[in-house]
């Protein structure tokens, strides 16, 4: 894979504090952030959009290939508005993140053209550079050669300390790739 910039995987289970903490290693350094699911639920909302069967991968497929997903990087310091994500031009940054969006994106998810086409997408995006890509597999299947790989994991005490780390967290990761 060529690259143009620093590449950071961070990987992990779900509610480990992945995304926080990509926003907010990616945000002091300065580089794009990049939520693989969030592509993955750019996709559902666009086959749900379309009245496409969650079943026909073909279908499916052809939507990916014609489908423009762009993720940028905001200056602000909200984590929340920080990474929109626009398909072929429309922002639905909040939309892929409603109800009936969780209900149906593992079924899009686990098929085998989609998610090859998806990996691919995810690759190209990182060969930009000064990114920090976070998700399922990051570190072992999307981007095995990526420069920094961080694997989050937790005990069951964590949502009640989440907010208690993160204070501390960042600084410990920001240091780390100094």
């Amino acid at each position: 894979m060529k690259k143009n910039g620093l590449i950071i995987a961070i990987d992990g289970p779900a509610a480990v504090g992945k995304s926080t903490m990509g926003k907010l290693v990616a945000r002091e350094l300065g580089f794009l952030y990049i939520d693989t699911g969030a592509i993955y639920r750019a996709i559902t909302w666009k086959v749900l959009k379309n009245n496409i069967n969650k079943n026909d991968e073909n279908m499916i497929s052809d939507l990916v290939s014609n489908t423009c997903i762009i993720i940028e990087r905001e200056n602000t310091n909200s984590l929340k508005d920080y990474y929109p994500i626009f398909v072929d031009g429309e922002d639905v940054t909040e939309e892929i993140r409603n109800p009936k969006i969780d209900r149906n994106v593992s079924q899009i998810a686990r098929l085998p053209k989609i998610r090859k086409q998806l990996i691919y997408l995810q690759r190209k995006l990182a060969e930009k550079g000064n990114i920090v890509m976070e998700g399922r597999d990051i570190g072992s299947v999307i981007l095995p050669k990526a420069d920094i790989k961080l694997y989050f994991t937790a005990s069951e005490e964590l949502p009640q300390l989440k907010d208690n780390i993160i204070i501390v967290f960042p600084f410990l990761i920001f240091f780390f790739l100094l």
